[in-house]
């Protein structure tokens, strides 16, 4: 019912966007060409700067892709976001998944390595495996996957760094053109638009990836794997086994968040209560269990993030997708975007396949998200 819910909503918001982009050449507005980026009425500094505030971390040895939407009066906005490691194979899953989805009508790249260099072209990159992986961008923008109107390297979002074009839409591919498009410095972080939010809560993006990922993960992920993975098989038994799992799931799950609320228990306290991780693992462990436990999970949000990320902190494999995928939607619910983002990341590392995630990461790179949202409670409260 909620995988099915959202499929319609990503059928229309298709719809939609092909209606949209008719609208755009019918207007003589260009839909994705070579001319697109001119449209932009800031320099790739300003757009860099933005990078922390959207990801809500500086990323390192990256490649991030923005996607721009036009609009009908010659304007464009930006759009959704994405980021990969450079050791990533091209053509990456990720990358892949969200152009699919975000039908933008143009997207442009940065590479953040500490091996840049001022030099264009490959050798503006100093490591042997770098320039590797930037011709293979290369080749891959020239197959139109990813579909890049231009990309930049910086070897750091901080203001003052300085940023170069590697290549852009052109048939020439590396540039020569001059001026703010082909070099520059980025500009202010903490005063770009991307961090607006963030000053409004008087908060930083994290310094690294891992920082910022961290609530997801634990305290010591990698030592606690083999306990994680004992667990998992064990909830898993549970849930197959004939008669192991009782009705009343989401009766169950009602109280179990009604008393997390009035007695105020964190995500670190429930991790120590395996009786409660042995019950929500269970849930997690069938798509229909899922289900049925989300109405309550989205009836009660702040009881339920804190269950839910000692959930996902406690499991592997798809239960844990599970998990960090109704966390998706229940930071939806709170208004926390860049957490739900961080949380379908998470559960797509975890379970590439995840179909689920997989809806709810193709409704956000669509910016469908409060549609998607809308249609989840719209199939649970008709379960």
């Amino acid at each position: 019912m909620v995988v099915s819910s959202i499929l319609v909503i990503m059928s229309r918001q298709r719809r939609k966007h092909r209606t949209a982009r008719n609208d755009l050449r019918q207007q003589g507005i260009p839909e994705q060409s070579s001319n697109s980026p001119a449209l932009l009425d800031v320099h790739p500094g300003e757009l860099i700067a933005n990078i922390p505030g959207l990801l809500g971390f500086y990323p390192e040895e990256s490649l991030v892709v923005q996607g721009f939407y036009a609009k009908p009066d010659g304007s464009v906005e930006i759009g959704p976001t994405v980021r990969v490691d450079l050791s990533a194979e091209l053509p990456c899953t990720e990358i892949d998944r969200y152009l699919e989805n975000a039908q933008c009508s143009f997207h442009v790249g940065f590479v953040i390595t500490a091996e840049a260099t001022d030099n264009p072209g490959p050798e503006g990159i100093s490591g042997r495996q770098h320039r590797e992986w930037y011709r293979s961008l290369n080749e891959a923008m020239v197959a139109d996957t990813p579909a890049l109107q231009a990309c930049w390297i910086v070897d750091e979002t901080r203001q003052g760094a300085n940023y170069h074009l590697l290549f852009d839409g052109s048939a020439e591919q590396e540039s020569t053109g001059s001026g703010c498009w082909q070099r520059g410095k980025v500009a202010s972080v903490t005063a770009s638009p991307a961090m607006r939010p963030w000053r409004q809560r008087n908060e930083l993006p994290s310094l690294t990836r891992s920082e910022a990922f961290a609530y997801l993960l634990g305290d010591d992920p990698d030592r606690s794997k083999a306990e994680r993975a004992e667990r998992t098989r064990r909830v898993q038994w549970i849930a197959d086994a004939p008669g192991g799992v009782l009705g009343y799931a989401a009766s169950d799950a009602e109280n179990l968040l009604a008393g997390i609320s009035h007695n105020e228990v964190t995500a670190a306290e429930l991790q120590k209560e395996e009786d409660i991780l042995e019950k929500v693992g269970t849930w997690m462990s069938r798509t229909s269990l899922r289900d049925e436990v989300m109405e309550p999970m989205v009836s009660n949000p702040l009881p339920a993030q804190e269950l839910l990320i000692a959930t996902a902190r406690s499991l592997t494999g798809e239960p844990r997708a599970n998990a960090l995928a109704i966390l998706a939607v229940i930071f939806l619910e709170l208004g926390k975007n860049l957490n739900a983002s961080q949380a379908l990341t998470e559960a797509l590392d975890e379970d590439p396949g995840h179909n689920l995630s997989q809806l709810l990461f193709a409704a956000m790179s669509a910016r469908a998200e409060d549609a998607a949202l809308a249609a989840i409670k719209q199939g649970i409260q008709g379960r």
